[in-house]
């Protein structure tokens, strides 16, 4: 396109290049380091932080489940329709915030409630098998939460929302007459660099009255990251703490197709809920190699009151999380390697698995990417041991992809990925009844491997 402009009493002509912003889109999904979109070899969307600041969400799974191909049920996410799913017992789909898996030692279960929707930067969504670098719940894909980290400029974003829940059209629903229930949401975040020390704040207070009889929410969350950047020994220094607590009502079962609102013998299952989070992280680098090291301590605490005394389906769990990976990237080489070792430990007491339980999750993996003018080509593996009390697995998997620049706006890609997924604790020892429902452990529950192979053109 050429345009023409007045400047000094002349007039100058100015060429215009064709550019696309979304190629060109900087993501850290696919091998753990930063890349352009354009060059994936598997299929990565973006969620843009515009869609979820625009429609103020409670959760972030409302706006992961605008995505093609993605959908979050009885919050379980699901990639493409990939196989497995076990209600409240394990997810096919590792959910990270800035890198760092956000799922529950006991069940597997991603804490949609517990993950910040303030000051999202981008959500990556990776769709297909990702075991060799995420490890076992990686099965169908990732799902990377990006938040706003401390620059030069600070960076504040406040948002307060508060609606109605409209009443369905079948009058039977209507539990309540013709009330109808209430939802606020406030957020707040702040980042900036203050003498030298990023500093991270967040809030999100929640009161959601639900749509559904005794169907409720209420939840205070607040975020809290320091970090130190230290320029003679190229190193950063940081800690993140998140601390929720809140109090949540549900029902399972409903009473009928025509009362498809109102609970089943007004059976609830009434939740007081109590998470935190310690993140300490470094990084550091010298010439091409640089270093990271992050870990996590989850806490979690439901104390569930279901009306019935014999029944106690209260649950703790302490999780310990711990990776260290290396990267080696000489642009002379045009080669990008990735290696580290993780290392999980889960303990759990309670009535609802059978006592005392202990999980324990050790792996490696080593992911190398190369290319040449056109063509790029990604090549990795990953061995993973589970332990599970006294019951113990392991098993390697592979990834292989490649990325054609067939145009200048047109990428040829094909990958093939397999995953592997070992039951969680929940899934094995579980032993409750909900209702006339009774749910029964497994022990012996076999572990889950796929496969994906996919070709595409973007």
């Amino acid at each position: 396109e050429t345009i023409e402009v007045f400047a000094n009493e002349s007039f100058n002509k100015i060429e215009m290049e064709p550019d696309d912003m979304i190629l060109h889109a900087v993501v850290v999904s696919e091998n753990k380091s930063e890349s352009k979109l354009q060059n994936s070899t598997i299929s990565l969307d973006i969620i843009r932080p515009e869609l979820i600041s625009n429609t103020a969400p409670t959760n972030i799974e409302e706006s992961i489940g605008r995505i093609n191909g993605v959908q979050v049920v009885d919050n379980q996410p699901t990639i493409r329709g990939g196989s497995g799913w076990s209600y409240g017992a394990g997810s096919r789909v590792q959910v990270l915030v800035n890198n760092m898996p956000i799922l529950s030692g006991d069940a597997g279960q991603a804490l949609w409630s517990f993950i910040p929707t303030e000051g999202i930067e981008s959500v990556e969504i990776l769709k297909g098998a990702s075991s060799v670098l995420y490890g076992s719940s990686a099965l169908n894909g990732v799902i990377n939460i990006k938040t706003q980290q401390p620059k030069d400029k600070p960076f504040t974003q406040i948002s307060l929302s508060s609606g109605l829940y409209d009443l369905a059209k079948r009058e039977s629903l209507h539990f309540q007459g013709g009330k109808r229930n209430s939802v606020s949401n406030l957020t707040a975040y702040h980042t900036a660099i203050y003498k030298n020390i990023g500093v991270i704040v967040g809030l999100n207070a929640l009161k959601d009255e639900g749509y559904r009889m005794g169907d409720h929410d209420d939840r205070i969350r607040v975020n809290l990251g320091l970090q130190r950047k230290f320029t003679d020994k190229n190193m950063l220094v940081g800690i993140d703490a998140s601390a929720q607590t809140g109090n949540s009502s549900s029902f399972l079962l409903w009473e009928s197709f025509e009362k498809g609102y109102t609970a089943l013998d007004s059976n609830f299952n009434k939740t007081n809920t109590t998470r935190i989070n310690i993140d300490p992280h470094v990084s550091w680098y010298k010439g091409n190699l640089s270093h990271y090291i992050n870990t996590r301590y989850l806490y979690i605490d439901n104390q569930v009151d279901n009306g019935d005394p014999n029944i106690d389906q209260s649950n703790t769990s302490n999780l310990l999380y711990g990776e260290y990976r290396v990267q080696y990237k000489p642009k002379k080489y045009k080669l990008n390697l990735n290696g580290g070792v993780v290392a999980i430990n889960t303990v759990t007491a309670s009535p609802l698995y059978n006592g005392n339980q202990k999980a324990a999750n050790y792996a490696a993996y080593a992911q190398l990417d190369k290319s040449w003018n056109r063509l790029l080509v990604s090549g990795g593996a990953r061995y993973e041991q589970f332990k599970l009390n006294e019951r113990q697995e392991g098993r390697p998997v592979f990834r292989l992809g490649a990325n054609y620049q067939l145009k200048s706006f047109t990428f040829l890609r094909a990958s093939y990925g397999e995953g592997y997924r070992f039951p969680s604790i929940a899934e094995s020892y579980i032993t409750t009844t909900v209702g006339p429902v009774s749910i029964y452990p497994n022990d012996q529950l076999k572990s889950e491997t796929g496969t994906n192979v996919e070709f595409g053109i973007k």
